[in-house]
């Protein structure tokens, strides 16, 4: 039989919890700077939409955001050809702009860059969930360390491997969402 010390348990589930929420501040921090880093680089390519769009129907659109802009120049060109000469003018410039290579390439990579911080979001949902559980875990069993001690050796030592098991699956998915998720494309 394994024969566990009086604090043992005290001193395991408290390191877990205490481990596994700096493992929280630390992926934390890696998130915020990647999402500040994608912010950033929207912001950048959203001016640049801006200014091309300001530049060429300047008169009609003068700022929004990039989904909203590129669905208003779709409408407003609809909306211009029933204008008359003037409006056919600036219809053929919103059907121009919308076919520039350097405005459709930068709504693209507005696009991709969206999608990137969506995808960034979505996956640090399952690394955080298994943290926190791991955290609860810790946080509930912490108090009972005594008194399941006293009880039941076999009991301890099940609580003791199952708070392990989890600690490794919040761990590699943890590190998995730092190293893949998180990495610059």
């Amino acid at each position: 039989m394994i024969n566990i010390g009086d604090s043992t348990a005290l001193y395991f589930y408290s390191a877990v919890f205490q481990g596994n929420m700096a493992l929280v501040a630390l992926t934390g921090v890696f998130v915020i700077y990647r999402l500040s880093v994608l912010s950033g680089m929207k912001r950048y390519i959203s001016a640049s939409i801006v200014g091309i769009v300001e530049r060429d129907l300047g008169e009609w659109i003068k700022q929004g955001t990039v989904p909203a802009l590129y669905t208003a120049i779709e409408s407003i060109k609809e909306e211009l050809e029933k204008l008359g000469a003037e409006g056919k003018k600036w219809s053929e410039k919103a059907k121009d702009l919308l076919s520039d290579r350097t405005f459709t390439a930068l709504v693209k990579e507005y696009d991709e860059l969206t999608e990137h911080e969506n995808q960034i979001k979505r996956r640090m949902l399952l690394p955080l969930a298994l943290t926190l559980a791991v955290v609860i875990v810790s946080l509930i069993l912490l108090p009972l360390a005594r008194v399941v001690h006293d009880g039941c050796a076999c009991a301890e030592l099940m609580m003791l491997a199952g708070t392990v098991v989890l600690n490794i699956l919040a761990l590699a998915t943890s590190a998995w969402f730092i190293v893949v998720a998180l990495r610059v494309k």
